[in-house]
Order: structure tokens, then sequence, then C-alpha cells
């Protein structure tokens, strides 16, 4: 796909807000992430020549990804269809010696044979009794071929898994129970809230089938998505590109976001970041589109997505987590539109981590002190690291208070609930969040409302 499109890319990755946000948290969607792109990039540089030293690696990398989160285990089949893949649409290596290249395209090197000569498929069989003097030579060996390696790496894969066991098994310190991993896996969800209701555009319910596509189409910044949708189109219609490639970058994030939409709790963006760097890789196609093969003005028109880019990546800073691009406010509050993006109307469609996670506390503090300096707040929090850590002064305030004519004082709210309280009012008979609707005093690293009630 050439190197502009690799920097392409890398670009979209290092200016995307969910990345950097989530590059400062303690969670195990990033690490899956990178062991799943070092895996991949391991399997790939096996399928161009095969060696045991780099089966050995993907291997490794293998165990590392399964290690690092269950959810990995998708990987296997992905990894079991390129391998079986391969064989039917090899792949070109400018390094692979002609040999390999032989012996990669049984048919390109079928030789021709003559009834009563010795069978080129291996079985030491004259060819009339092996495939029959009325067959064609080429097809029959091809199928005998390609069955044999196929076989082959079906061997391959299994001692990949192995390699990956060793490595699992090492991670859990060689337990005695040596499926302690797949006790694991089948205790997945298992903390899952009975009852627990997402939050989706105002609505709650036990799930949202749509709920990670739109999540993506609202937290990704539009212009990645443009550019991913245009290398969609590309890698599709591009004859040229070849179908390992094509089969690399779409199966793999397809495979990772169905389970996803179908089990995954509807709580955040960071269940989708293994599907992210396939989608900064079309997008990194379609750049490559612009900036090297389209007419002239295809280069301002990149230069142009990838300065909107850097823009929304800078105004949002320090608050990455909560960021939305444009389309959050575009129906219903346009003008609330800024350098952060729709950021301001994340709330109006998701919640929890995707806007909040408690990470506002720092900023929280400096703001009471230079704005109400000694006053006690009335704090409703969403978070795990205890306030009192940075010196805050203040009250526990529950959610459920919140639905009740205020007391006097001075409240700071959690973007999830400011989010999620309407939604629970809506659908209760008692409780009330008019008082909430007001506009804030301040918002607080897009964290934290503030309200002052006399």
């Amino acid at each position: 796909m050439g190197s502009t499109a690799a920097l392409g890319a890398l670009f979209l990755y290092a200016f995307d807000p969910n990345i950097i946000a989530h590059s400062a948290l303690v969670t195990t969607d990033v690490g899956v992430t990178a062991f799943e792109v070092l895996f991949l990039f391991a399997l790939w540089r096996y399928m161009q020549r095969l060696g045991w030293r780099r089966l050995v690696l993907c291997g490794l990398a293998l165990g590392a990804v399964l290690g690092a989160k269950f959810s990995a285990v998708f990987l296997l089949p992905v990894a079991a269809v390129l391998l079986a893949a391969e064989i039917r649409w090899p792949i070109a290596s400018d390094v692979e010696p002609a040999a390999s290249a032989e012996k990669r395209n049984p048919e390109k090197r079928i030789p021709k044979a003559a009834p009563n000569s010795p069978c080129p498929c291996g079985s030491g069989k004259k060819y009339k009794r092996c495939h029959g003097a009325g067959a064609a030579p080429g097809k029959d060996v091809a199928r005998t071929l390609r069955q044999h390696q196929l076989i082959k790496t079906a061997g391959m894969f299994l001692a990949m898994c192995a390699i990956a066991a060793l490595v699992i098994e090492t991670l859990y310190f060689f337990p005695s129970d040596p499926l302690l991993y797949l006790t694991g896996l089948n205790r997945v969800n298992a903390d899952h809230v009975a009852g627990y209701r997402a939050y989706l555009h105002g609505a709650l319910a036990p799930r949202f089938y749509t709920y990670f596509a739109v999540t993506y189409l609202l937290k990704e910044p539009l212009a990645t998505v443009l550019l991913c949708v245009a290398g969609l189109v590309i890698l599709v219609r591009r004859k040229s590109i070849p179908v390992l490639v094509k089969l690399l970058l779409l199966l793999t994030p397809a495979v990772f976001f169905v389970p996803i939409s179908l089990l995954a709790d509807d709580i955040g963006i960071r269940y989708l970041i293994p599907t992210l760097p396939f989608a900064y890789l079309l997008g990194g196609l379609a750049l490559a589109e612009l900036f090297d093969k389209g007419p002239a003005w295809g280069r301002y028109v990149g230069a142009a997505l990838c300065l909107w880019l850097v823009v929304e990546a800078a105004g949002i800073y320090p608050d990455h987590l909560s960021y939305f691009n444009e389309s959050a406010c575009l129906l219903e509050s346009p003008g609330k539109i800024g350098w952060d993006g729709g950021s301001r109307c994340g709330g109006q469609w998701l919640d929890d981590s995707n806007i909040d996670w408690g990470q506002g506390i720092k900023q929280l503090h400096a703001w009471l002190d230079l704005h109400a300096k000694g006053r006690q707040v009335r704090l409703t929090y969403f978070g795990s690291y205890p306030p009192e850590g940075y010196g805050l002064n203040y009250r526990k305030q529950e959610p459920s208070r919140l639905l009740a004519n205020p007391e006097p004082g001075l409240y700071a709210v959690s973007a999830h609930w400011m989010a999620r309280l309407p939604a629970l009012a809506a659908s209760s008979a008692q409780g009330t969040d008019a008082w909430l609707r007001r506009p804030p005093q301040a918002i607080v690293g897009h964290a934290f409302y503030i309200f002052d009630v006399p």
C-alpha cells in the first residue's frame, strides 16, 4: 500500500483523541490492541516467507495477545482463515526466493506427465493409476498439492497455538490447573450488574445493538471517519490490491466488531479500540490516494482533513476522554460546536467512560480554589479515585438526591450523571431534573458541571 499510506495511518493514530485519552489509562484495551497488531505483523511476515523462526515469533506474539485480554480469542479464527486463504492467494514478496514462490503456487510448477511417468503429486504411482490418463494433469495435481499444503498449514497453526499456550502458562506462573485460562474465559462478563440499563441518546435499555456503531460515528473525528469510508471504497474497488490484503483489513475488524456489539457492555468506545488500527490503515490508503495519485486539488483536501484533525486534538486538550465530533451537536445544538468539536453535546448521546471517568478531579480542585475558595462542594462523582486524594473539600451527594428540589449550596455533578439523570427521571414517576437543565455556572474539564443553588 506504500509508505505514504503507512505514514497517513500513523498520523491518524497519533492525533486520535480516543487513543490519546486511553494512553494514560490502565486498561487492557490499548494493551490488547498493541499485541494484536504485533501478532498480525508477525503472521504477515511468516506468510511472506515460511520458516520456523518466524513461526515461533508468531506463537510468542499470539500468546502475548491472548494473555492481554480474553476477547483476543477472536484472533484465532482470523489467523486460521488468513493462513488458509494464503494458499489460494499467496503473498507476493520481493525477498522471497524463487523456489519458495514455486512452492506456494503449485500450478506454476506442474510438470507435464505422461500416462506411465511418475505422478507429480508425490504418491509414487504412475500417473495413469493415480489421476487417470484422461484427466488434466495441472488441475488434478494442483488440487492434491493444495490439499497437502492445507494439511501442513493446519499443522503450523496448531504449532503456533501450542507456543501461545506455553506463553500463557508462563504468564500465569504455571498454575496447578493447566486449564486456568479457559476457566477465566468462561467467567468473562460474570461481574455484569444484573438489570443494568445502557444509555443512548436519552433512552435506557438493557442493550442497544447499534450502540458501538453510533459510538464510533460520534467519538471518532469526522476527518478520520471520512477518510476511512473513502479508503474502504478504494480497497474494495481496486483490483491491484491483493485479495489477502483486503481480507486482512476487512475480516479482522469485523470479527471483533460483531461480538462486541452483541456481547460487550454498552459503556464505552474503549471496547472498539482493537478495531481502530484497521480504520487508520483504510484512512491512510485514502490519504495516499489524495497526496500521491489524485489530482492537484486532492493534496489540498488531504491537508485540510489532516489540519482539521490536529485542531480538534488540540482543541479538546487535555480532556481527550470527553471528545465528540461535530455530529453530536449538529442536529440539536449546532451553536455548541467549537474547537473541541461537539464535545459539549456528548452527554446528549452517551454516558459512562465515553464522557467521564472521574478524570477531572484535579481540575475541579483548581477551579474551586480559584472561584469558591473555602466553600464545601456537594459532589456527585463517577470515578474510583478518592477525591480527598487531591485535598478536595466535599460532601458526597448521591445521584438519587439530585432528582428532588436541591438544598442551597455549591454542586459539582459528574458528566456521566448529567447525561443519565434526565433519562432516569423520564422513566420514573417520581423525581425531576428541571434544575439540572438550567445552564451551569461552569463546566470544568468537560467532566464536572457546577451549579450554585441559592
